[in-house]
């Protein structure tokens, strides 16, 4: 299996939360070329259609929130002090950068992400985990480390459990996070995220639609029981259930990292769709 790996922190997505969390693991599929302006996505599992990347469509999630101007600074409504504005797309790196060292720590942040163009690579990760492969440029986690293991017997290959313990230090990052605190530096520079996935090419595309539905997608993911067999018709392994190939490849990483860190993964998925939805403005 091929490892890409960004972020299931995506998962989730914010930032590199949940960036992260989205992104665990890697494609086991031969690696695409750069991400170009992507077509509409395949109806994985728990992802209903989007309409092509040009055409206009209703908004379903939209968050409530105050607009930030781009340069100086606005007024707290509550104690009138000075509350920074979003800096530019292009200047971004360092604002989420000390975001993501508060939420995450420095340390980890060094250890598990790539810091650099952050909004970028959470929005790639982000809109291609319900695909079957994601480009390994833009992936905004650092790789898993060690190589797939497997066990043989009878002729068969299967996905070893030594291989589940990979995943351990991603998934402890994880379920450690702060919700709330995730998802409000999320909101706060959701509309970076936004103009980042309208030049990605989805100029009539709403960028936290595509959040909720990935992480739908993710939770979709179906429980399979140990051991997992697999098959190796080149040089990359593939699921030898071919429901399980078809599957996207957010829903693979979840199966590589085994039922108990996927559990953990889907737990903490939850719980940021649950907090991410209190800011949706309804009736708006």
């Amino acid at each position: 299996m091929h490892r890409l790996m960004p972020w299931v922190l995506a998962v989730a997505v914010f930032g590199a939360g949940i960036g992260l969390m989205l992104y665990l693991g890697g494609s086991h599929g031969p690696s695409p070329g750069p991400a170009q302006a992507p077509p509409a996505p395949p109806q994985h599992r728990g992802v209903p259609p989007t309409g092509q990347a040009g055409s206009k469509r209703p908004e379903h999630y939209p968050l409530a929130q105050p607009a930030t101007p781009r340069g100086g600074h606005q007024k707290s409504a509550s104690a009138g002090s000075p509350k920074p504005s979003l800096p530019s797309l292009k200047h971004s790196d360092g604002p989420l950068r000390q975001g993501l060292g508060e939420l995450l720590g420095k340390k980890a942040v060094e250890r598990f992400l790539v810091p650099k163009r952050i909004v970028r690579r959470v929005v790639v990760s982000v809109d291609n985990l319900s695909r079957r492969q994601v480009p390994p440029r833009d992936n905004l986690a650092k790789p898993v480390p060690g190589q797939l293991r497997v066990t043989r017997r009878d002729g068969a290959i299967y996905l070893s459990r030594a291989n589940y313990a990979r995943y351990d230090p991603y998934v402890k990052l994880l379920t450690s996070l702060d919700v709330k605190g995730l998802v409000a530096l999320y909101v706060r520079f959701y509309p970076l995220f936004q103009e980042q996935y309208r030049k990605l090419g989805y100029p009539h595309g709403y960028f936290n639609d595509r959040v909720v539905q990935t992480m739908d997608n993710l939770l979709a993911t179906p429980e399979v029981k140990h051991p997992v067999k697999l098959v190796r018709p080149s040089v990359m392994y593939k699921y030898a259930d071919p429901e399980l190939e078809h599957l996207s490849a957010g829903q693979k990483i979840l199966l590589r990292m085994g039922p108990k860190n996927a559990a953990k993964v889907k737990t903490m998925l939850r719980r940021i769709r649950k907090t991410l939805l209190k800011h949706v403005q309804r009736g708006g």
